[in-house]
């Protein structure tokens, strides 16, 4: 399926999602709004939300769709405010049983609170820092590309780059890249890379991500060149991407389980821990949630109200609890 279809078949089933769930919840109350809106808010949202693919929009981060169906249902009635906070794996294991402090790579959706990511234990919360230091290139080519390996020059519009945290994203997912060239001029930074492609349409995004951080030292495999390619480069932007930086416990040979917690449209004072002396040799990081992630954000204006239900849902990788707040204007 090309991209244009995929878009137009997202749009018709999320479309869908919101008809239905607008119908199941009228049809509970079948005499009209007037009544509806005469109960308690939080006997109304926790019937709203009752009636609503939850674990659809957390899933996919799809808040916009969320709030299409509050501010369609409760238009300058109710007000309302999302606060959703995500719990996600991260297995660790270690060569030897010091504490130390670790570093990994974590990708964040749209609307992360960036001073709210924590790093749990199965006990406790753990001393963390997160760096959002990390940008990416969008680029694009005008051909479609289908199991190759291609050589492309990228121009990066910055300097302080660490040339070896260099990724390279389709469709989400990380392939295997090589550097051949970095050249560091004035203001900009020109890079010969060589990367596989699986498969790309036409004219598609994917992205080479950086950091201007200091953490990562990406070993570049050689890769054999196939072909030169002609890539449309774009400004780079910021990327929801961070160095996350904890303090782990005892690590042995046996795996532990951490857990990464984040939330979403919220604004948490900056108080994490300096964290220094970063070791990770010998320690061995599974992220489980490690693709890009997408997400859309609510469009309405939203107060916190007095009133709050919450939802806890399992997702692919862990757990997420999702508070709405509302009350009558």
């Amino acid at each position: 399926m090309d991209k244009l279809a995929f878009v137009k078949t997202l749009e018709a089933i999320l479309a869908a999602v919101v008809a239905v769930s607008l119908y199941n919840f009228l049809q509970t109350y079948s005499s009209g709004q007037v009544e509806a809106f005469t109960r308690p808010p939080d006997t109304l949202l926790n019937d709203f939300l009752d009636n609503i693919d939850l674990n659809s929009v957390v899933n996919e981060y799809d808040y916009l769709t969320l709030d299409s169906l509050f501010s369609n249902l409760f238009y300058e009635t109710i007000y309302y405010y999302f606060e959703p906070v995500y719990h996600e794996k991260l297995l660790v294991s270690g060569d030897n049983g010091s504490p130390r402090n670790i570093s990994f790579i974590y990708h964040f959706p749209l609307g992360v609170d960036k001073n709210s990511v924590r790093v749990f234990s199965s006990n406790y919360e753990l001393n963390t820092n997160a760096l959002f230091n990390w940008r990416r290139v969008p680029l694009n080519f005008n051909e479609s590309i289908s199991d190759e390996h291609l050589k492309f020059n990228i121009t990066i519009d910055e300097q302080g780059v660490n040339n070896q945290s260099l990724r390279f994203f389709i469709r989400g997912k990380e392939s295997v890249l090589s550097i051949t060239d970095w050249v560091e001029g004035p203001s900009t930074i020109n890079a010969s890379i060589i990367s596989y492609i699986p498969e790309l349409a036409s004219g598609e995004l994917c992205y080479v991500y950086y950091s201007t951080g200091l953490l990562n030292n990406a070993s570049y495999p050689l890769l054999s060149e196939s072909k030169e390619a002609q890539a449309t480069i774009y400004n780079s932007q910021e990327a929801r991407t961070a160095d996350v930086l904890f303090s782990a416990e005892s690590l042995g040979s046996e795996t532990s389980t951490y857990h990464v917690k984040y939330s979403l449209f919220s604004e948490n004072p900056d108080n994490y821990a300096e964290i220094t002396n970063i070791n990770n040799t010998g320690v061995t990081l599974e992220i489980k949630e490690d693709e890009i992630k997408g997400g859309s954000a609510p469009y309405s204006a939203t107060i916190r109200g007095e009133n709050a239900v919450k939802r806890v849902l399992p997702i692919d990788n862990g757990f997420v609890e999702l508070t709405v707040y509302g009350g009558y204007s």
